[in-house]
Parts: structure tokens; C-alpha cells; sequence
């Protein structure tokens, strides 16, 4: 997500993510099927938080996303599905939506 400051690698056509040592970010690999792009993470190390309220995951979390285009590339699809059987008692999924603003990049710069 580079809105945040961040950024990861995906391995395209790869049948599972492989890493040696769990990491902030985890290992990444993903598929198309059909328009949609489906990425599955894991190897996350249990440092860093579900979400912004900070709720805990294991090293044993996985996390699947789903992106596909709507009206011809207007939208976005985005849909993540978290999955921790240490932590979670059912996988968790949400859903979120974005627009195209235009057709333009625009450089991220954090100051501290």
C-alpha cells in the first residue's frame, strides 16, 4: 500500500508464498483467475497488528485478497479474508471499494 509508505513484492504465478523466516510483511503469491487477482500471504512474523486497534495474529495467519476491476476498470473490488486459527475463531472477511480518480500517479512523501 503505498498510500502508507509501503510496498511488497507478489510472486505471480507462484502455487504458494515460500520464505525462509516469518517477516513483517509476509510472503505474497498470486494468480488470476479470470480478471480477478487473487493474492495469498503468509509468513507473517506475529509482530504487527490486524488492524488499527491493534488485534494480535499469530505467525500462523494467512491472508487472501481478491482484486478485480468493475465497470470496465472505473472501480475496484478489493476483498481481504484473514484467517488465524490460533487467534481467530473463524476466518474474518471485509470488502472495501475504490474509485479512479484519474490517470496519474502522484509520488507519496512522508516528512517526520
Amino acid at each position: 500500500d503505498i498510500a502508507r509508505g509501503y510496498f511488497r513484492t507478489i510472486a505471480l504465478n507462484a502455487t504458494e508464498p515460500t520464505g525462509e523466516e516469518p517477516t513483517w510483511q509476509g510472503y505474497s503469491a498470486g494468480r488470476w483467475e479470470g480478471s480477478t487477482l487473487v493474492v495469498t500471504t503468509s509468513g507473517f512474523n506475529d509482530r504487527t497488528w490486524l488492524n488499527g486497534k491493534g488485534a494480535r495474529h499469530s505467525e500462523q495467519l494467512q491472508i487472501t485478497q481478491q482484486i478485480r476491476p468493475l465497470e470496465g476498470g472505473r472501480y475496484l473490488e478489493f476483498v481481504v479474508t484473514a484467517d488465524d486459527p490460533r487467534v481467530l475463531a473463524k476466518p474474518h472477511s471485509y470488502v472495501r471499494y475504490f474509485q479512479r480518480m484519474r490517470d496519474e500517479i502522484k509520488e507519496h512523501v512522508c516528512e517526520i
